[in-house]
């Protein structure tokens, strides 16, 4: 979980540095309003990924079976021992701080929500086109909140203020501009613990303002338009969930209704962003594979043919790739030849691969000698295959809590190991046998001071556990189980 966190940040760090270098200050509104929206959703979504890459180190392991694609064996939970031999769970602590931010960021989202509930209790509204309008005397007045709007009834709505102000608001309805809020709302209460989103849900906000503006002055000067937002914007306050017209990010919004300029190579802008996102799903996607396919077909060695050097053969004989033409007359009578290690020649010797054999002078057979069945090799006897990733992970009995209480209960802080005051992790390495049997218990890494000795000694009582399954049989595994031991 933890590592999925960090990519999840630098992702959307990542694509918010491109946005805030290339795009901020663009008059691509409506792109940049999608762009935003779509740096949430890819930081969510690229750590999720899991793409294979192959890489030149991955032809080391190609004599590896597809099942074992993880390098290294599949890790419990880490467990944490301080002198007292109380366990401490790091991840509980973090699990409970974010669950408690997580409740009052909820709360408040619920009491921003029932405020403006609040706002229209007792009222029908009036119904123009998709927006139903409310009267409310709110300071924030004239905003819109999804489908309603709530106006002033200080500030008429025929006015030519009003009617520049109306077709603001009304164009954040029409544009949805509320979901967009809602829903960036949900993940910084979510994802409480990355700025960015924070951010994100503060440019967001201005971008759709620049959309609103921009709809207005299209039929209006752009100058009174900007006089106005001058007379209403000071001290307006803010709300998490409602689109006011006089918000509080005004010289922005001035600065882009005046500027005459076109964006310098906007094309080229808008289009870095594929190669930006190309890098991100690159870091944070593509993960190298250690182990690949079984790609080598094994193939027995074939039967070796021995020679035998008699006397009269040449003693420079050697291999040529030729055909050679041996006349029956040349070799020796029947009745002279052993027979049990004489092999007749054919009228027709290939010699591809095989080396030929020089024939010395008749009465000087030459004798080919076959390897036996005790001569040939063996493939040597294999014993189960042990998987370092498999589809369900062998466990103990009753779960990882369990598994938790049974390393509380026995694990015991080593006595007179003096060692100093620090934090001291072991991982220990064993084999889930078919059976359930632990086996193979090993220290991978031993700070000393008989920390290792107490790890194994522990892992070795555990007992039988639940094997672990591949393709819907029991297999043998390797499981790790890293322990910290805290001396205070």
């Amino acid at each position: 979980m933890f590592p999925y966190l960090i990519k999840m940040v630098a992702c959307s760090a990542i694509l918010f540095g491109y946005y805030y270098c290339f795009l901020r200050n663009e008059r691509f509104h409506q792109y940049n309003r999608f762009f935003l929206l779509g740096t949430v959703l890819l930081s969510f979504g690229l750590p999720l990924l899991k793409l294979p890459l192959l890489t030149p180190g991955s032809m080391d392991a190609v004599l590896q079976t597809w099942q074992r694609l993880s390098p290294a064996p599949a890790t419990l939970d880490e467990v944490v021992v301080s002198g007292s031999t109380r366990t401490v769970h790091p991840q509980g602590w973090f699990a409970w701080c974010y669950a408690g931010v997580l409740v009052l960021l909820c709360i408040r989202l619920l009491i921003a929500c029932r405020n403006v509930l609040k706002l229209k209790k007792g009222q029908t509204g009036k119904r123009i086109g998709r927006v139903r309008l409310f009267w409310s005397a709110h300071p924030q007045a004239p905003f819109s909140f999804f489908n309603w709007m709530f106006w002033n009834p200080r500030l008429s709505i025929h006015s030519p203020q009003g009617k520049q102000i109306f077709r603001h608001e009304r164009y954040h309805i029409q544009q949805r501009h509320s979901w967009d809020l809602f829903f960036i709302e949900l993940v910084c209460i979510c994802c409480w613990f990355n700025p960015l989103f924070f951010i994100i849900k503060k440019e967001l906000h201005t971008v759709h303002e620049f959309l609103a503006d921009r709809h207005v002055t299209r039929s209006t000067d752009r100058f009174d338009y900007a006089q106005l937002l001058v007379r209403h914007s000071l001290g307006a306050a803010h709300h998490p969930l409602m689109t006011p017209f006089f918000n509080t990010d005004l010289k922005r919004r001035v600065a882009m209704l005046t500027q005459n300029r076109r964006s310098v190579f906007q094309y080229l802008r808008k289009g870095m962003a594929l190669p930006v996102i190309a890098a991100a799903l690159f870091l944070f996607s593509f993960t190298p594979v250690k182990k690949a396919f079984l790609a080598v077909s094994v193939a027995l060695p074939g039967p070796e043919i021995v020679t035998k050097k008699f006397p009269g053969m040449p003693a420079n004989t050697r291999s040529r790739k030729t055909t050679q033409k041996v006349e029956n007359q040349a070799l020796p009578a029947a009745k002279d030849r052993q027979p049990r290690n004489t092999v007749p020649a054919p009228d027709l010797v290939t010699a591809g691969t095989v080396p030929l054999i020089g024939l010395p002078p008749a009465g000087n057979p030459v004798v080919v000698v076959l390897p036996s069945a005790d001569t040939l090799p063996r493939r040597q006897e294999r014993g189960p295959e042990i998987f370092t990733q498999v589809e369900h992970d062998a466990s103990f009995p009753g779960g990882p809590d369990a598994w938790r209480q049974f390393l509380q209960a026995n694990l015991r802080f080593p006595e007179k190991n003096n060692a100093p005051a620090g934090t001291y992790t072991v991982i220990v390495q064993f084999i889930v046998d078919r059976d359930g049997t632990i086996s193979d218990v090993k220290v991978t890494a031993d700070p000393g001071y008989n920390f290792g000795m107490e790890a194994q000694r522990v892992i070795q009582l555990s007992g039988k556990w639940n094997p672990a399954l591949q393709n819907k049989r029991v297999v043998k595994a390797y499981r790790k189980q890293p322990i910290t031991f805290n001396v205070s």
